[in-house]
């Protein structure tokens, strides 16, 4: 297996927090739109959680199906930042359209596109990471993006609270809308174009001849098995959290978003520790512990009969899991893929992080049907599985 580094310009830190503050913008959609405030006015509007659960899964589904070939294409045409930002431009105008929604179909289906083209951009960031950062410093990078990202999520809710308060929940699309743009100007702006891949093996146009050959990489398959079990946990308690604090604690709106604050700033420091960590200790430990971390906030979340230590079991647990799962895992995806065929291999691995949205549809039906407790205790399954199949990977030096 080839590995090594990108041809590109020397790396400047501007260049590499250009990048990471894509995160900064990215998170705030997903924090303010996904995580708090569409899951509370759509089920307000509809009167169930179901659909909502339907709509997220379905635009995860669709996105994971499409990225594989995304992922070819970024290998075959180099364009990665353009299409990184035609993705963005129509995610911001969907979530935009959010505001002047006020039936069910046409909320849903808007909703629908914006978390469509959220996911489709992610494949197209991820890409660029190997533009702007060596081997050696790639997981203070990542984990500097992850610590941006929420640190923008605890910039963000304040300012998201207020426009509620004082203008009303659909005012918070627009808000996110125009957040998100502003801040993603700086990778466009300054970021570099990835090279074409060279072309060293056969062209990889069709898909079926892609899957096939991954399929013969038994370590990077073990590696997307257990990344899709964990990030399916790591959506589903995303999606649901803020309804499930408010059900079963009858948590206040202020109360639940100063709840999120922390736990995003808590995300922030841990991301910034993390990624110095994955650069020394290596990937694959960063995420085994962020998967053992996630099965510690499940556990107690579900079982837990006050809201203070719910609260703690996010902000220590919770916290560090999601930053080091997102600061480890595509720091690993890069140590596993051949040189030639990083957008592809990036394109399986967005295909694992977006199919995998099937804990939040099972998360809405089992709370419809036996509350949310059973619902979010269920998700240690993946969990579970993600350790042991991670636990599988083998990679040089670990």
């Amino acid at each position: 297996m080839l590995h090594g580094m990108q041809t590109s310009p020397p790396h400047s830190f501007l260049k590499q927090f250009s990048w990471a503050l894509y995160d900064f913008a990215n998170t705030i959609f997903s924090a303010v739109v996904v995580t708090v405030y569409f899951p509370l006015y759509a089920t307000d509007i509809l009167g169930a959680n179901t659909p909502v659960g339907i709509s997220a899964t379905a635009s995860m589904i669709a996105a994971g199906l499409m990225i594989p070939a995304l992922g070819l294409l970024i290998d075959r045409t180099g364009k990665a930042k353009r299409y990184l930002i035609f993705t963005t431009l129509l995610c911001v105008g969907a979530t935009a359209a959010l505001f002047f929604q006020k039936n069910p179909a046409p909320l849903l289906f808007f909703f629908f596109a914006a978390n469509l083209t959220y996911h489709m951009a992610l494949v197209f960031y991820n890409a660029l990471l190997p533009c702007v950062a060596e081997p050696k410093t790639q997981g203070f990078v990542s984990g500097l993006g992850v610590g941006l990202g929420y640190l923008g999520v605890v910039c963000a809710l304040p300012i998201a609270d207020w426009c509620d308060r004082e203008y009303g929940r659909p005012a918070v699309f627009l808000l996110a809308a125009g957040m998100f743009l502003f801040f993603s100007f700086p990778v466009f702006a300054r970021v570099p174009e990835r090279q074409k891949a060279p072309d060293s093996h056969a062209p990889r146009v069709f898909l079926k001849q892609a899957l096939h050959d991954l399929w013969q990489d038994k370590n990077a398959l073990r590696f997307l098995a257990g990344n899709f079990c964990l990030v399916d946990a790591m959506n589903a308690a995303i999606l649901w959290l803020s309804v499930f604090l408010t059900r079963l604690f009858a948590v206040p709106s202020q109360t639940l978003v100063q709840t999120i604050i922390w736990i995003n700033l808590s995300a922030g420091l841990w991301a910034f520790v993390l990624g110095k960590v994955t650069d020394r200790a290596g990937a694959k430990k960063v995420l085994m512990g962020s998967a053992a971390a996630m099965a510690a906030a499940l556990l107690i979340l579900s079982t837990s009969g006050s809201f203070e230590t719910a609260f703690w079991a996010l902000v220590i647990f919770g916290s560090g899991a999601i930053a080091g799962t997102w600061t480890a895992g595509r720091k690993l995806l890069i140590d596993l893929a051949p040189l030639n065929r990083q957008g592809e291999y990036f394109g399986f691995y967005g295909l694992t992080n977006k199919i995998s949205a099937v804990g939040s549809l099972l998360v809405a039906v089992l709370a419809d049907l036996f509350g949310f407790r059973i619902a979010v205790f269920t998700l240690l399954l993946p969990v579970a599985a993600a350790l042991f199949l991670i636990g599988s990977v083998n990679t040089a030096g670990e």
